[in-house]
C-alpha cells in the first residue's frame, strides 16, 4: 500500500495481534502514545493522528489509528498504520521545481515531521512558535491560507 510502512491490529491491552511485520506480532505496544490516545479518549468516529515518533524498526513515523469497537460499544483495541517517510519524501521532492524551494510536513501540534530538502538540524523542531506561519495558519481555522513574509527557520532558509 503506497505511503504505508507498517499496519497492525492490537487488542485492548496493546498486544499486536496481526501485522505486515510478523516479527513484532505478540509484542505489547500499549505504552505508545498512539495506543494510549485512543484508549483514554475512545471514539469510533475519530481518526487519531499521532505526533511523529521513532518507530521500533526504523525512522520517525506518524500513525493513523482507528478504534476497534467491542460488542457493547467498548474500546476493544486499535487498527493503526504508520506513514512511510520515504514515500512522502519522494512525493515532496517531485513538486520542487526550483533550487531555492523546500516543503515540509508538520503535525497539528507543531512538531516537524519531514522537510525536503532534509535539514537534520531542524529534525523535531516545534513549528508552533508565536507569530510563525504555522501558528497563523493553524489559528486561522482555514483549510488553506496564503501568508507572506519571511520564514523564521534557522539557516539559509530563514
Amino acid at each position: 500500500m503506497p505511503g504505508i510502512r507498517y499496519i497492525g491490529i492490537m487488542d485492548a491491552k496493546g498486544t499486536l495481534r496481526a501485522s505486515n511485520r510478523q516479527e513484532f506480532v505478540g509484542r505489547n505496544f500499549g505504552y505508545r502514545n498512539y495506543f494510549q490516545a485512543v484508549k483514554q479518549h475512545p471514539n469510533a468516529d475519530t481518526l487519531y493522528i499521532s505526533p511523529p515518533f521513532k518507530a521500533v524498526a526504523g525512522p520517525d513515523v506518524i500513525n493513523l489509528t482507528r478504534m476497534i469497537v467491542g460488542q457493547q460499544g467498548e474500546f476493544a483495541g486499535i487498527i493503526t498504520a504508520s506513514l512511510d517517510p520515504e514515500y512522502f519524501k519522494t512525493l515532496m521532492t517531485s513538486v520542487l521545481y526550483a533550487p531555492d524551494m523546500w516543503d515540509a510536513i508538520g503535525h497539528g501540534d507543531g512538531l516537524l515531521f519531514l522537510m525536503v530538502p532534509e535539514r537534520k538540524e531542524l529534525h523535531g523542531m516545534n513549528l508552533a512558535q508565536p507569530g510563525s506561519f504555522f501558528t497563523q495558519h493553524r489559528d486561522s481555522g482555514k483549510v488553506a491560507t496564503v501568508l507572506t513574509g519571511t520564514v523564521t527557520l534557522p539557516g539559509r532558509y530563514g
